[in-house]
């Protein structure tokens, strides 16, 4: 939303490219989707149809736009939420094999990812601004839901291991860090002792290290279907060999009763 480099204007209109690419690749693939979950993807769609007014606020801000930064912030939080209501629907909440479990979890972790993002956004954005307590209070809800959306993952799996694991890794501690210095901070009077490159950076590595997380349970999801499919596969086959034997056997029976 704001940058001082130089090739930023660049960079910003490719990304739109890729983005609108990306939205008219995904639209045109979830068809099933589409059909039973009409409600959530409607108001996907709706969503989608504002980022030109978005992008617009973007590109008429001024030095005095902080303002124009919160509400940037606020139409991605909009944006992403029905984003997330969709996958939910799609998702289902069958947690009774193993497989439906597992993607019960990736849901999560992927939640979880999209409100890092969103928390990434809006430090980055309050670095660069004034800080305000509004913009303390909306990172906090945001860490906070992001820590409630993993724990659950710990009760699919059944092991209290998983988040504290994750919480001992570099990448949550030196965003943890950054975290505590903000909210320790006077929203009025206090600058950061931190560049938004360094915040980015920070969440940038949380994310990343959620995208590992995310694809190793859709790893284990591909083996378990892969597996599945052979199960079914051989299950089919010896149903055919039955089905062949009992015709054949019910035709011998045959010839012989008109013996």
């Amino acid at each position: 939303m704001s940058s001082d480099g130089l090739t930023f204007p660049d960079e910003l209109t490719q990304q739109r490219d890729r983005t609108d690419q990306t939205i008219a690749s995904a639209l045109s693939g979830i068809d099933l989707i589409a059909v039973d979950h009409r409600e959530e993807f409607d108001r996907v769609v709706a969503c989608l149809q504002t980022l030109t007014r978005v992008r617009q606020r973007i590109d008429g801000w001024d030095e005095n736009g902080q303002r124009i930064i919160e509400e940037v912030i606020n139409s991605y939080t909009r944006l992403i939420d029905p984003l997330l209501a969709l996958a939910q629907a799609s998702t289902g909440s069958d947690r009774s094999t193993e497989y439906h479990a597992l993607r019960q979890a990736r849901f999560l972790i992927s939640s979880a990812k999209e409100k890092a993002g969103l928390e990434r956004a809006t430090g980055a954005a309050g670095v660069v601004m004034v800080y305000s307590l509004s913009m303390q209070e909306e990172l906090t809800s945001l860490r906070r839901e992001q820590l409630a959306t993993l724990s659950e993952v710990d009760a699919i799996k059944g092991s209290s291991a998983w988040l504290p694991t994750l919480q001992r890794t570099r990448q949550y501690v030196a965003l943890d860090d950054l975290h505590e210095i903000i909210l320790s901070a006077d929203a009025t009077t206090d600058s950061l002792p931190f560049t938004s490159t360094q915040w980015f950076a920070a969440s940038t590595a949380w994310i990343d290290l959620l995208r590992q997380e995310e694809a190793a349970v859709t790893a284990e999801l591909v083996f378990l279907a892969s597996q599945l499919e052979q199960e079914t596969a051989s299950q089919l086959t010896e149903l055919i060999w039955f089905s062949v034997f009992a015709a054949f056997t019910a035709a011998a029976f045959v010839v012989v009763a008109l013996k």
